[in-house]
């Protein structure tokens, strides 16, 4: 049998095709400036944008994903999604939604600036003897552009190449949002026009399939 790749979802979904999306600016770390993190953070949008809208352009099928539009926003109470930053050993960023099931009001993402050994137990001491390291901006920009996709609709991938595999396995790897990817969120966002459907939670292909896309 061919070595299949599987694409988990969530029963919560969006009831809207645009997004207005605030971005803290944090303080400056060692070697990047707060506003440099902010930037980063928007070039990860643009990138999953660039995507979303080719892909719709390309699939008339999946041309409802080019209603997707994002908005940065100044005031974070009027945001749907919220990205903020943390000095962190327990993650490397992670999504939250209101409510935690159903229709999405809004999600928040924080995403931690350095790296270090991850601690899965929250409650665990960082040993005295831990290095934390700043993020590269590479690093910063795929972190993003991750949890991005979570706050989207997206689950984990098992496919290490797929820009939703779980970040704290094999960090280092190159990761690029996928056809996959795309053809979940598509289903995802049918829902508005079709509100009694039911939402797959897994999604599953053989590995041949798999399909990185231009643009990010």
């Amino acid at each position: 049998m061919d070595e299949q790749i599987i694409l988990a979802t969530n029963e919560k979904y969006w009831l809207k095709t645009k997004f207005k999306v605030w971005i803290k600016t944090p303080a400056d770390s060692d070697s990047i400036s707060g506003t440099r993190y902010r930037e980063l953070a928007k070039e990860a949008i643009e990138e999953w944008k660039s995507v979303l809208d080719d892909f719709a352009n390309s699939n008339q099928i999946h041309s409802r994903l080019g209603n997707i539009e994002f908005e940065i926003v100044d005031e974070c109470d009027i945001a749907d999604i919220r990205i903020a930053w943390n000095y962190s050993h327990q993650y490397n960023g992670f999504t939250r939604f209101e409510p935690p099931s159903g229709s999405i009001v809004f999600s928040r993402i924080t995403i931690a600036k350095h790296h270090g050994p991850i601690i899965q137990n929250t409650g665990d001491p960082i040993p005295s003897n831990t290095t934390l390291e700043v993020r590269t901006q590479k690093e910063i920009k795929s972190v993003v552009k991750h949890e991005f996709g979570h706050a989207l609709g997206l689950g984990h991938c098992s496919f290490s190449g797929d820009m939703m595999y779980n970040l704290d396995q094999k960090p280092n790897t190159e990761r690029k949002i996928s056809k996959l990817d795309l053809e979940v969120l598509s289903q995802k966002f049918s829902i508005i026009e079709n509100p009694c459907q039911q939402i797959s939670v897994s999604h599953i292909i053989p590995k041949d399939d798999w399909e990185s896309l231009p643009n990010q």
